[in-house]
């Protein structure tokens, strides 16, 4: 039989299996290799020959009598019990924990590790890192890659053979064994592998660091004495423990069972298209302090399961590492990703990958543990305004962005308000469900519940008031319940009658300064008080109050000063005539009694002030501004009779006061 030959996908004399799409790439090989069927007598000498083709280098020792340095077996212990405990030691306050040496753990620590100025531990339960990324599927030995993610390979430097969508890696091990030399060679990585991390360290909500065990001990607690562990607090902790198992999805796990999280749904079923997608899309911060990466994105989120194919672990470990980098506030590619003048909130909410994309969000979720009822909206309202900022959505319901924006599309805009009306209509109670209409926009629905239940209440108001009145410290109250009511009290009333700030006028920002005033402990001096609402009214653009009215600021002014005094004008000082407004006139130093303007007859010396004939029969000889100071004269203004005679210089000052 004449000998067969597998050279590249070029040749024509080959199997027909092996040029099926269907199949997969055709079988290449770099150089041909010639083989017969066993009836040949030829395959020895073949093989023969191919390997004298070939010379392996000579070793730089003799393998005949080779003979090794001598060592005391005290010296290795020291070396390694020196190294480890120095590497615990540096360590135990890292910058970047990361848990898992799966195929998403090694990207993410060797695009990590390419700043020299980040320490970063990986820690590995197994004896032998790399997670499955030792083999294919079922075992096979080769990894199947899609694109884009041969371009990690690339860097890499390994060799795959490549097809239209995908690249082929020959081993698995390839991959693992390259990252892996590239990766521990770096002197700011230290992998402690067969440690176990037990839980992790949590302070005031962030995820703060790790507590480790050895893996041995780890799976012994429950046939051994209680056996404590060690800690190592970081920056950043990366999750990426895989799928569920003995040793999977242990961070997830243990988020749920602290309660930072709610749920964990577990991974969904085998969907390649898909599943790789979602892993690199929903990697994300899932707490403050802790990244989830790779296969245990998929049981937080309930995503598909995608099989024997890896770049999704690739990618995914590469975007965690940059959103660590984020963390750390240091430079990373996702800074780096232009938007345009997208408003912030459309970008966070879109179904693009864009920069700062919470992809984490799921119709499902529930934003808040209160119910809507028929009766309890302030509360149920003001916990789900709450949540949505929380998440960057509630500019969405009230309005503010109406329509989409580019990148977002239609359809994104109509995914964005279905998640919305679903995170709503999911914390309705079954009573406030059956009277309301199917919505499709958040908006409309989020309006449609105020109109109806966001009822001010007139006695709803004034039971709040008479609460306010009423509470009291009763006894075994301590002061913190009793501080709490009245602060849940002021909070309700606010929300039925809130308070109006008006900016209109002068006047409506003298009250509201007088508040201000009169709340300072200690109080201002009056000049104080005078200084501050004059340079508030000048800012206003009104330096001086209307003529026409009494001002607030002349109402301040006389609060300001002790209550007039009841004394008759002739018997005041200076200071206190001056305490004195007439209303009519809206003039100070006297009241609307002694007002001239009101009066029917004047003193000669008040018209001599204006520069006006005196009345014609109003004075006699000395009559005018001296008249009866001599108690002489006749007439009005004589011997100190009739109405204009007998001014003192005292009453005259009185009466010019207000000129």
């Amino acid at each position: 039989m004449a000998s067969m030959t597998l050279t590249s996908s070029k040749l024509n004399n080959k199997p027909l299996f092996l040029d099926s799409t269907i199949h997969g790439i055709p079988l290449t090989a770099s150089k041909p290799v010639s083989f017969k069927p066993k009836q040949s007598n030829n395959v020895v000498s073949a093989i023969s020959t191919a390997a004298s083709e070939t010379q392996p280098p000579i070793p730089p020792y003799d393998l005949n009598n080779l003979k090794f340095a001598p060592i005391r077996e005290s010296i290795v212990s020291r070396e390694m019990t020196r190294r480890y405990m120095t590497d615990m030691i540096t360590f135990a306050d890292t910058d970047v924990v990361i848990v898992g040496a799966g195929s998403a753990g090694l990207s993410c620590a060797y695009e990590l590790s390419k700043n020299p100025n980040i320490n970063i531990a990986i820690i590995e339960q197994s004896v032998s890192p790399g997670g499955g990324a030792w083999l294919g599927g079922q075992l096979f030995s080769s990894m199947v890659v899609r694109k884009p993610a041969h371009l990690f390979l690339d860097e890499l430097e390994i060799d795959y053979d490549e097809l239209d969508n995908y690249v082929v890696i020959k081993h698995a091990a390839l991959f693992t064994s390259t990252i892996m030399a590239k990766l521990l060679a770096r002197p700011n990585v230290k992998l402690f592998n067969a440690v176990a991390v037990e839980d992790l360290i949590v302070k005031s909500g962030r995820v703060s660091g790790v507590v480790t065990n050895w893996a041995l001990v780890s799976m012994n607690h429950d046939t051994q004495s209680c056996m404590d562990p060690n800690v190592m607090e970081a920056k950043v902790v990366v999750s990426s423990c895989g799928h569920d198992g003995p040793f999977g999805a242990t961070g997830v796990k243990r988020l749920l069972d602290i309660g930072l999280i709610k749920n964990v749904p577990g991974m969904s079923a085998l969907d390649m298209n898909t599943a790789e997608d979602a892993i690199v899309r929903l990697t994300r911060e899932v707490v403050p302090g802790m990244i989830v990466t790779g296969m245990e994105v998929a049981e937080i989120d309930g995503a598909p399961r995608m099989g024997p194919t890896f770049g999704a672990m690739m990618l995914s470990g590469q975007k965690a590492a940059h959103l660590a980098l984020k963390a750390l506030g240091l430079p990373n590619a996702l800074d780096e990703t232009e938007t345009g003048k997208l408003q912030p909130d459309l970008v966070l909410a879109a179904a693009a990958e864009e920069k700062g994309n919470y992809p984490g969000d799921k119709p499902g979720d529930l934003i808040t543990p209160i119910r809507l009822t028929l009766t309890n909206f302030d509360e149920w309202s003001h916990d789900v305004r709450v949540a949505l900022k929380s998440r960057r959505k509630f500019a969405f319901v009230n309005g503010t962005i109406n329509e989409p924006q580019s990148p977002c599309t239609q359809d994104d805009w109509e995914t964005i308000h279905s998640m919305l009306v679903s995170w709503l209509t999911h914390t309705f109670s079954p009573k406030v469900r059956s009277l309301l209409p199917k919505y499709e926009n958040a908006k409309r629905l989020w309006d449609d519940l105020h109109e109806r239940f966001s009822v001010v209440d007139g006695s709803r108001i004034q039971q709040l008031k008479a609460s306010l009145q009423d509470c009291r410290q009763t006894d075994g109250m301590s002061i913190a319940v009793y501080y709490g009511k009245l602060c849940q009290l002021w909070d309700d009333l606010d929300r039925q009658e809130p308070i109006i700030e008006c900016d209109c006028c002068t006047a409506c920002t003298s009250s509201s300064l007088c508040t201000v005033i009169l709340s300072q402990s200690p109080l201002p001096t009056v000049a104080r008080a005078f200084h501050m609402l004059t340079q508030k009214e000048r800012v206003r653009g009104t330096e001086h109050p209307p003529a026409s009215t009494h001002s607030d600021l002349s109402t301040f002014n006389v609060a300001s000063h002790s209550r007039p005094s009841s004394k008759p004008p002739s018997q005041m000082t200076r200071v206190e005539r001056q305490q004195l407004y007439c209303s009519h006139c809206t003039r100070r130093g006297h009241n609307r009694s002694m007002c001239f303007d009101l009066l029917d007859e004047k003193p000669n010396w008040w018209y001599e002030l204006k520069g006006l004939p005196p009345p014609v029969g109003s004075g006699g000889v000395n009559s005018g501004r001296g008249g009866g100071r001599s108690g002489s004269g006749s007439g009005r203004g004589g011997s100190g009779s009739g109405r204009g005679g007998g001014f003192r210089v005292q009453q005259q000052d009185e009466f010019r006061g207000d000129e």
